[in-house]
């Protein structure tokens, strides 16, 4: 992985002592590429473009999720673009005691599925080990970006789990 690191404007203001942006680059065992940016000191423009969307492109079609608006659109098997809306329909699941936009409903399904794998013998996920391969990756990306090189995720999960 290869990340970049920056302290927004907003982020100097408050003395915040890690960056509030990165960009990240990272390459897989088996070659795939991805890429991931994260910019949290910014003031939003809601109604013009959603600040927290996730886009995987794939060989075998792409999807786009949207939150806030809880907006999907992803690539059916017959290769056509599908537009999927369910905030109104899951309004009451995800923003039941809150304003649209905040993190209430995201919490309450966390706590949903924990509760339900519990009381129904499943396994819930992520497990410990998940927790620390994620930790691991955090880790690295925030080494890359603090030293300005690349980084590989393997030495931090050694780190972690020795040999």
């Amino acid at each position: 992985m290869h990340a970049l690191g920056w302290r927004s404007r907003l982020g100097q203001e408050h003395d915040v002592r890690g960056f509030d942006i990165y960009l990240a680059n990272l390459r897989a065992a088996d070659g795939r590429i991805g890429r991931a940016m994260g910019h949290f000191g910014l003031e939003e423009l809601p109604s013009a473009r959603n600040a927290i969307e996730l886009v995987l492109y794939g060989s075998g079609g792409t999807s786009l999720a949207q939150y806030h608006d809880m907006r999907y659109v992803h690539t059916s098997p017959d290769g056509t673009q599908v537009s999927e809306d369910p905030l109104y329909a899951l309004r009451h699941h995800y923003f039941n005691s809150e304003v649209h936009g905040m993190h209430y409903g995201e919490f309450a399904n966390y706590a949903e599925h924990f509760a339900l794998a519990l009381l129904e013998g499943r396994p819930h996920h992520p497990d410990l080990q998940e927790g620390l391969e994620t930790f691991c990756v955090l880790e690295a990306l925030r080494r890359s970006a603090a030293e300005g090189r690349p980084m590989r995720v393997a030495a931090v999960l050694e780190e972690v789990f020795g040999s």
